[in-house]
């Protein structure tokens, strides 16, 4: 304006995107008026444009109503309006007005595209409709549209939500998918393997969990597994008693991988992982497990013992614990670390009698009054030992 040029919808529409990308509803808001005070003819890529920006705000009801108010400015909603309108509903998980948009869609002059189909079955992921998911997934390529990485990334996570919610047999379909969209030559990524492997813990199956690794030495080699991928992978050996796989998977790929176990690595194993007493009357008893001689009390010890002092190495940068050791210094430990760190002097203890004394210190984490010391004498508590403070 400075240049006496006047902006049209074009300029307008570029400046409601980045603005939209940023979270300014207000501007977006201010930037419509302004269009309306100087009269600036509107169409449909600037309404889209505003829809988007309202939709990435969170403001979904001021994008509901632009696509309701279209009529009233002579604006025909095209193909990205749609798909715009789409995406609203996923957010809110409102799976029926995604499908009928997309029905909306078939019954004008526009032919539903990659986008429009892969944003219906990312609503139907939101509610555990795997089938309705898989449904739409070969729909599309009867339709002459082809499925891309997005388009099946989303197909595999809604089966494997839909084997979350109701342990059906989802999973399979996840991973058959997987396969397909390698069969098509299209190009895997982290997200897509993160979605079959989570169908391998979902599943309890250990086995194709292996598999897909041993891929990533050949057909998927130029997928980059990140810590999630390597974590699910540990989920699905230990839900399945794995504990020799899982202890090679600890001590090599994720070194291989350049991953370091940290909480989340520790919480993914633990959910499976029993207690050392259980294991070791297991044992006792003569019972085997489904898994056979890999589920062992020894087993379960050795790759508890390795992920522990692991984290520990990782959180605090030194060793917890030596064998035999008379005093556990918990000096600069999270609470996390020095819980395992006792546990593991405890263990040793058992097998070696002796008093030990605990050194407590400031934890890592604590700004007032240390936290150590207190939730170390409440998990010495729950285990009913004796102690005594010095």
């Amino acid at each position: 304006r400075r240049e006496n040029v006047s902006p049209g919808a074009t300029a307008y529409s570029g400046v409601i995107a980045a603005c939209g990308t940023r979270g300014q509803y207000d501007t977006v808001k201010g930037l419509l008026d302004e269009m309306q005070q100087f009269q600036v003819e509107t169409n449909a890529v600037v309404l889209n444009a505003a829809m988007s920006a309202f939709i990435k705000c969170g403001i979904l009801g001021d994008a509901y109503q632009i696509y309701y108010d279209m009529s009233k400015q002579q604006v025909r909603p095209d193909l990205e309006t749609y798909n715009t309108l789409m995406q609203s509903f996923v957010q809110q998980s409102y799976w029926e007005g995604a499908l009928h948009t997309l029905e909306t869609i078939r019954s004008s002059t526009q032919d539903p595209d990659a986008i429009s189909y892969t944003t219906a079955i990312d609503a139907c992921r939101k509610v555990s409709l795997w089938q309705e998911a898989i449904h739409l997934c070969w729909e599309m390529r009867l339709q002459h549209v082809q499925p891309d990485i997005i388009t099946f990334g989303a197909t595999i996570a809604a089966c494997a939500e839909g084997a979350r919610s109701d342990g059906s047999g989802s999973w399979a379909f996840a991973l058959k998918l997987f396969d397909e969209a390698q069969l098509e030559g299209l190009t895997m990524s982290t997200p897509c393997l993160n979605n079959a492997l989570q169908a391998c813990v979902i599943a309890s199956y250990w086995e194709s969990s292996l598999a897909l690794a041993s891929e990533l030495n050949g057909s998927l080699e130029y997928v980059a597994p990140d810590l999630v991928s390597s974590n699910l992978q540990l989920a699905a050996l230990t839900m399945s008693h794995q504990w020799k796989h899982a202890l090679h998977l600890l001590k090599h790929n994720f070194a291989q991988r350049g991953h370091q176990i940290d909480a989340s690595t520790y919480n993914s194993a633990n959910i499976a992982m029993p207690e050392p007493q259980a294991a070791q009357a297991e044992t006792a008893e003569g019972q085997r497990t489904p898994t056979g001689e890999e589920d062992t009390a020894r087993g379960v010890q050795e790759f508890r013992e390795y992920l522990m002092r692991t984290f520990i190495e990782s959180d605090v940068g030194r060793k917890a614990f030596f064998s035999g050791d008379h005093v556990l210094d918990l000096h600069g430990m999270s609470l996390p670390s020095a819980k395992m760190a006792l546990q593991l002097a405890l263990d040793d203890a058992k097998e070696k009698p002796r008093t030990l004394l605990i050194v407590t210190g400031q934890g890592k984490h604590s700004t007032g009054e240390p936290l150590l010391k207190e939730g170390v004498a409440s998990m010495l508590d729950r285990l009913q030992l004796h102690a005594r403070a010095v």
